[in-house]
């Protein structure tokens, strides 16, 4: 019984932490558009109203692409900034079908739970190869 409460615990932490970096890029009024060219590989990120707070907008992102179905075909993406707000990666192979898509302002996935904001959203390959992203929250 302890153990399948402490693991209750864990997850209702966790998934209270994500809603509270949710918040914090709502607040930020943060959002970003995703660029995919599956030819060449290029991942490009454009950001809306970037925090002047350099803690905020690191110069290297971290883009988690998580398959729906075979965790094996993850990818984490690293996003270096180009400009101010402009940031570019490269796929590690070409992704087909829909993926879920998480922005962490960390360069290191084991630092996520630090990361003071996220931004998520959803693409599916056979119909566009741009997505929005946006905090989960309002």
């Amino acid at each position: 019984d302890d153990v399948i409460k402490d693991n209750y615990y864990k997850e209702g932490h966790m998934i209270n932490q994500a809603l509270e970096q949710d918040k914090h890029a709502h607040e930020l009024g943060l959002s970003g558009e995703l660029r995919f060219d599956r030819t060449s590989g290029d991942v490009l990120l454009t950001v809306s109203n970037i925090p002047a707070d350099a803690k905020l907008m690191p110069d290297e992102l971290l883009l988690m692409m998580g398959h729906p179905v075979k965790a094996a075909k993850d990818q984490l993406i690293s996003l270096k900034a180009i400009t101010p707000g402009h940031y570019r990666g490269e796929l590690k192979t070409e992704p087909d079908y829909s993926w879920y898509l998480t922005l962490y302002p960390i360069n290191d996935l084991e630092l996520r739970k630090e990361a003071p904001w996220t931004l998520s959203g959803e693409i599916n390959f056979r119909e566009s190869e741009v997505t929005a992203l946006t905090p989960r929250v309002e």
